[in-house]
């Protein structure tokens, strides 16, 4: 109710006084809260200045020397130095059995066939076999040991011992049938080669003609395989293995390389593969099975771990979790930390073993910013093709001129986004084109490596995914096998969706006869009739069989053997039977049939002479063929596509017959396809297509568009660059699954085709035949793919010849981290003289990181699953990938904050960068534009390109690295410039003062050649609003609003900018609001979307979000709300002083223990000022870095004071800073390190100790640093409110750690605190190493727990007691 206790009612303005004074009120009270707010938020800020935690901790990870704890004495060590990560370490693993190495050969231990570390592997499997799962089934164990470790040998050992047991059926399965070789030799070296080992895939479907004791060695591809089911019912390779199997199967079911069935369960939608429902029907029929998953990535996220049903996590009431959802939903929720605690969990149990070989010898470079200024220039113009490209086809699809090339005619209008499969087209062929450019931008780069590394007397090791084989098929498809460059991929991705969605009739028939036309003028310069023995380089056919248009593994397949007939078939051709009228260059007419398939032609038989033809160019030759029961050879239409029949992109389409009422009788003949089109290219260009089908816009867009990629300047293969220029395949080992390459001919100067095995060693192994050639010292460069990234040393074996360091050279970023952990290993294997040098290339593109954010997303989550600490993967940390993760919640947080900041809603927690002025330019020109390219109507004649003409009527400038930027193709002297009588008409001029029309006495909207809009300053037939700025004038009472709209024309701010630029590639803020479309507005997607714009501007935007990513980062750990990692608990004096049992162990769980731990976290000013000299001394000594050369023109290191006292103690804070001097990948030079009196350690931005404290003399602190050291108050003062229990801030303080199991413990802990305190109350996990004077106590303890705050560590007790009541 309101208070009129003192308003003079007889006052006849009471109200509007007593209105005022309520408004004044009011407005006190809102000044007041907003003041306590602000000194909330900065009390807020100080405490977690003062209290600073070591960040730097959580990105520190630690190693320790690994030595079996419970087989000491047995076996011999192993031949290289192997780790394992200090919070792995910390957890004990039980006490195997004393009969778990029984029946192991005598000689296998005492001459360490079997180092001391395979045998722990050995015996820990041997006792989870021992045990059951609640169901009944046998306890699985699994294998995570770091590539090199030797997990085949270890398995190797598994079989040995239980065929000394009397268990003689074993499954072996891998990746690929080359494994089988290794798997005998371990066996053999084992004392074990009577152990007969058979491949699956060489014998039949019958399970009589497996070996009835002995190894079934399978791939996991050949788990797929079958047989029959046309007409009886299919054989399939599973079911012959279960019929083999049973009864009773107790053999060893063994998964190597077992990440291959991660996708067990697919997640968002996605569906599971046959691989995993394979891997898990095999363990749910052999429950009696001996379950091993041996794997060194075997999951790098939560859902990956499907297929480990025998690990015992879930499914049983003695397991952490009901079901496997429960722990995918547990374990997505919580974060990486809960990850890391299935490790130590499975650890605890004697179910995992993780070892991994040290890295210390091993070296790892980020080599930045490889892009040349050529490659600048082309990714730029790439930028302006493509946005031309969106917007043509956008306003095409509006106006109705270009048609959805995948809508169905009678298909039902859907809701959401019209085109939308189309779009998506778009979109994907969008980023494989930007991602094929970055990774042919590193190619210089990579080059240069190479041949330096090549001069120091080391050997090269380049890997990549992707071969580019796809893209090479297509291309010899359609343009033969002789070319003038190797294949480009970004360029054959363009023009396939220049030709996808301006399509008109006829246009495959009229590309087909261009090629004919081509071809007949110089037949010594083209594919077409090319016969064998013309080239001068001798090469054999490739392999028949279908093309593999992906990097896969050469495994076994139960195929038919008529892919060829069928491949044949689907062309029209009959082997044998088809015949081709064929017309020579020298005009002399031939005829043949086609005889065989011989990828990717077809042979054709003249006479006593072969040549070879491709699909396409049988396309434009008379085809026909012969028939059984007639002599007369009638050419028979080539019929259409039947509407049941798939067809891709590069299927032929003809055209529709003129005589449409015969169609249906010919269909019912046979289905020969033909073109009649002569060679000699005499037709009439206007009988393949009609000038007046109302396609002539499209066609003429298509053109322009086709002739801007060709001027582009693209690229080659990356893969077939390297080889080239690094000497050829006499010099490069290549270990990929493409099945043939392109090479330049050493007479001609001509890229021709030429198959993998032209060496005389099968296709299968070839290789096997190059790692050979490599290890050998034969070749000295080997390029590797994900065909060859498992399975394959590569390392500086001590028993090869090539001994030459090793320089790992990362030119394309895996997907996944299994791939790029495969990758990797392959050169830092165990045995080997030498450790690789890992050099990593990240081009300038700022979109680029969205690769590396996915990798390290994964990377990270991988350490934590397979060795309980996610920065434990060499990959994320050694080659600083983790500075590139941003695909998180984090990352999704600052997106929508940037969206924010561009929407006006929001400011920035930093000062925006300025824009560059080529950057400001092009935004002006760009928003004085108009939105539209055609306006009402499609006019191709307005697509144009600033770097080339594509009129009809242009010259064909060859286009090679004269590629000049726009602003310097057109460049006048202005010495040459001659002076003369000049008017104000001669120069360009505001409409208003125009001389030929007065502005006052005639239209304003009439206007001169010269004249210019007032507002925009562009001429006026480029104004997008001339009708209303036509009347903008300098004078008059309307020239300040003239004026003030002119200036703001010409304002740029970032936040305009930015909106501008993601509107341009399609990532709209405002429109993923309205529509509530998340996926619109993904991290992913906006970094899909920034390889789209311009380098300067990508990357201008790309570093406003990582800060706001860091912003997001910082707050939520002074929020305590950030998932740190496994944190040490770190200080001057660590001490252990009280340890209490909470719950007693059992046989499978170790007790439940309470640690009091007390810290002395203060650092004396004698240390500090040691600290500082000992930096300057290093600073010194260092050598000068050109990476970090102008980051270290100024050494920050130095004792600070603040600028202002704080407002509790009124005192200045005191600290010390120092700068790293040594580059350590994936660290940002702009943090520095910082040290406090009471809290010790800890880290701060450069911006944010420049903007709060003052460089100052060591003499000026040592006071105050002295009384802030011994004062024993926390942060609040001597006038807290909680003085007794406060330790915020102060230097003494005191942990409790809950140890034991620590997976169990956790989930319980953080239920308890949810009930009672409706707190999230996550718990961290921390390691303790008692300490004194900084360095470790001899014998001190060591402890990993879990971090429960006091004020509810007596909560948590009582929950744990079974005596107190709930």
């Amino acid at each position: 109710m309101a208070d009129f206790g003192r308003v003079d009612f007889k006052d006849p303005t009471w109200y509007q006084k007593w209105k005022k004074e309520q408004q004044e009120a009011q407005q006190r009270r809102a000044e007041e809260k907003k003041r306590q707010e602000a000194e909330a938020k900065k009390r807020r800020e100080l405490e977690a200045e003062l209290d600073q935690e070591d960040d730097d901790a959580a990105d520190d990870v630690q190693f320790e020397d690994y030595e079996p704890l419970w087989l000491k004495g047995i076996g011999k060590k192993h031949p290289d130095p192997v780790v394992e990560n200090a919070s792995l370490s910390a957890v004990k693993a039980p006490k195997p059995p004393d009969d778990a190495l029984a029946d192991i050969s005598p000689d296998v231990v005492k001459e360490g066939k079997l180092s001391n570390l395979q045998l722990e592997a050995v015996a820990y499997a041997n006792m989870c076999f021992g045990k059951n799962l609640e169901d009944g089934s046998r306890r699985g164990f699994f294998i995570g040991d770091g590539a090199g470790i030797g997990k085949g040998r270890e398995l190797a050992g598994i079989v040995a011992q239980q065929w000394a047991r009397g268990v003689r059926k074993h499954l072996w399965i891998s990746v690929s049938n080359d494994l089988k070789f290794d798997a005998e030799r371990d066996l053999r070296d084992l004392g074990s080669g009577n152990i007969p080992v058979q491949l699956l895939g060489k014998a039949s479907y019958s399970a009589r003609d497996l070996p009835k004791q002995g190894v079934v060695f399978a791939t996991y591809a050949s788990l797929l395989g079958k047989k029959g089911g046309k007409t009886s019912k299919p054989q399939t390779r599973l079911d012959q293995l279960l019929e083999w199997a049973s009864p009773g199967f107790e053999g060893g079911l063994l998964f190597d390389e077992s990440h291959k069935a991660k996708n067990l369960f697919g997640g968002n939608g996605g569906k599971p593969t046959k691989t995993g429902q394979a891997v898990l029907k095999l363990q749910t029929a052999l429950p009696r099975a001996r379950v091993v998953y041996c794997s060194a990535t075997g999951a790098s996220e939560p859902k990956h771990l499907g297929y480990m049903d025998r690990l015992g996590l879930w499914g049983g009431s003695d397991t952490p979790f009901g079901d496997f959802d429960d722990f995918r939903r547990a374990v997505e929720s919580r974060g990486v930390g809960m990850m890391e605690l299935v490790a130590m969990h499975l650890k605890q149990r004697g179910a995992l073993v993780s070892r991994a070989l040290s890295f210390k010898s091993c070296t790892f470079e980020l080599v930045n910013d490889v892009m040349t200024p050529h490659m600048e220039r082309v990714y730029d113009r790439s930028v302006e093709v493509w946005d031309l490209l969106r917007q043509c086809l956008a306003e095409g699809l509006e106006l109705g001129v270009v048609n959805d090339p995948f809508k169905k005619p009678d298909a039902p209008v859907r809701r959401g986004t019209p085109n939308g499969v189309l779009w998506r087209y778009f979109w994907g062929a969008h980023q494989r084109f930007f991602k094929d450019l970055c990774v042919a931008s590193k190619v210089p780069a990579a080059l240069q490596v190479a041949r330096q590394s090549l001069k120091d007397k080391k050997c090269v090791v380049i890997g990549l995914q992707s071969t580019g084989e796809a893209r090479t098929k297509d291309a010899i498809e359609e343009h033969g096998e002789v070319f003038d460059d190797f294949v480009s991929a970004p360029r054959a991705t363009l023009e396939r969706l220049i030709k996808k969605v301006f399509a008109s009739p006829g246009d495959d028939e009229a590309d087909a006869r261009q090629r004919e036309l081509k071809a007949c003028a110089s037949r010594d310069d083209a594919p077409l009739g090319r016969t064998h023995g013309r080239s001068t380089r001798t090469r054999k056919g490739p392999a028949k069989g279908t093309y593999a248009q992906s990097d896969t593994d050469f495994s076994d397949s139960d195929s038919d053997s008529d892919d060829d007939e069928k491949a044949a078939a689907k062309l029209g051709v009959t082997l044998g039977k088809t015949l081709v009228r064929h017309k020579t260059a020298s005009g002399e007419m031939r005829e043949g049939v086609v005889v065989r398939r011989a990828f990717p032609f077809f042979v054709v038989q003249f006479g006593s002479e072969e040549a070879k033809f491709t699909a396409a160019q049988l396309h434009g030759i008379l085809v026909f063929d012969v028939d059984d029961d007639s002599s007369d050879n009638v050419p028979r239409k080539r019929p259409a596509p039947s509407s049941d029949e798939e067809s891709s992109d590069d299927d032929f389409v003809e055209s529709d017959s003129d005589n449409d009422s015969e169609a249906p009788q010919k269909s019912k003949a046979k289905k020969t396809k033909y073109i009649s089109i002569d060679s000699s290219g005499d037709e009439d260009e206007d009988a393949m297509q009609d000038d007046d089908d109302g396609f002539d816009e499209v066609r003429e867009l298509r053109r322009r568009f086709l002739v801007a990629a060709s001027k582009l300047g693209l690229p080659g293969n990356p893969l077939d660059t390297l080889i080239a220029e690094l000497g050829g395949s006499d010099c490069v080992a290549e270990m990929t699954g493409r099945k043939g390459r392109m090479v330049r001919d050493a007479t001609s100067g001509k890229v021709v085709y030429e198959a993998r095995n032209s060496n005389g060693v099968s296709l299968e192994m070839q290789n096997m035949h190059e790692k050979q050639a490599f290890n050998g010292g034969e070749k000295h460069v080997a390029i590797i793919s994900e065909a060859a990234s498992a399975g394959i040393s590569l390392q500086a074996d001590r028993r090869v010849a090539n001994q030459r360091r090793r320089v790992h050279i990362t030119l394309e970023l895996p997907w996944s981290a299994d791939k790029a952990i495969q990758q990797l290993g392959r050169t830092h294997r165990s045995n080997q003289s030498s450790a690789p040098e890992y050099k990593f290339l990240i081009s300038s593109v700022g979109g680029e990181k969205r690769f590396a954010s996915a990798v390290a997303r994964r990377l990270e989550s991988l350490g934590a699953l397979t060795q309980g600490d996610r920065r434990a993967t060499v990959g994320a940390k050694g080659l600083g990938l983790t500075a590139f993760n941003f695909d998180t919640k984090w990352g999704k947080n600052a997106l929508a904050t940037l969206g924010n900041i561009i929407q006006r809603v929001t400011s920035a927690p930093f000062t925006l960068p300025p824009l560059e002025p080529a950057d400001r330019e092009r935004f002006m020109e760009l928003q004085n534009q108009s939105a539209a390219v055609f306006g009402g109507a499609v006019d191709a004649t307005k697509v144009e390109f600033s770097f080339c003409d594509t009129s009809e009527d242009a010259e064909d400038v060859a286009n090679e690295d004269q590629l000049k930027p726009a602003s310097q193709e057109e460049e006048s002297a202005d010495e040459d410039v001659e002076m003369g009588s000049t008017t104000l008409q001669t120069f360009a001029h505001a409409r208003c003062q125009c001389p030929l029309h007065p502005f006052a006495s005639t239209d304003h909207s009439e206007a001169c050649d010269k004249c210019h809009c007032y507002v925009c300053d562009v001429p006026v037939s480029q104004c997008p609003k001339w009708a209303e700025h036509c009347h903008a004038t300098d004078t008059g009472k309307d020239a300040q609003k003239w004026k003030y709209l002119r200036d703001r024309s010409r304002s740029c701010t970032f936040e305009e900018a930015c909106q501008m630029w993601l509107e341009r590639v399609g990532f709209d803020f405002v429109k993923a609001a309205k529509t509530g479309n998340t996926a619109r507005s993904s991290v992913g997607t906006f970094l899909n979307r920034l390889l789209g714009l311009r380098l300067s501007q990508q990357n201008a935007l790309f570093e406003v979000f990582a800060k706001l990513v860091d912003h997001a980062v910082r707050k939520a750990r002074r929020e305590k709300k950030f998932d740190e990692a496994i944190k040490e608990i770190d200080g001057r004096r660590v001490e252990i002083t009280d340890e209490t049992v909470v719950v007693e162990a059992t046989d499978d769980k170790p007790a439940l223990v309470h640690l009091c731990v007390e810290v002395d976290r203060g650092i004396t000013f004698d240390d500090a000022v040691a600290r500082l000299a000992e930096a300057k001394k290093d600073a010194t000594a260092a050598a000068p870095s050109t990476r970090l050369g102008a980051i270290r023109r100024k050494d920050h290191s130095a004792f600070y004071i603040s600028k202002n006292p704080s407002p509790i103690t009124k005192k200045r804070l005191v600290m010390m800073a120092l700068q790293s001097q040594s580059y350590v990948p994936g660290e940002s030079s702009f943090v520095l390190r910082i040290f406090r009196p009471k809290t010790g350690v800890g880290q701060m931005q450069l911006t944010d100790v420049l903007q709060r404290y003052v460089r100052t003399d060591p003499e000026n602190v040592k006071e105050a640093w002295g009384a802030e050291y011994v004062d024993p108050n926390c942060s609040h003062g001597a006038k807290c409110k909680n003085k007794k229990t406060c330790e915020v801030g102060k230097r003494v303080q005191h942990k409790h750690l809950l140890c034991g199991s620590l997976l169990d413990s956790m989930r319980k802990a953080e239920g308890i605190i949810a009930r009672r305190y409706a707190s999230s109350g996550h718990c961290n996990v921390c390691r303790v190493i008692e300490k004194k004077n900084d360095e470790p106590t001899d014998g001190g303890r060591r402890a990993l727990g879990l971090e429960i705050y006091g004020i509810y560590i007596d909560e948590v007790l009582d929950g744990f007691d079974p005596d107190v009541e709930a």
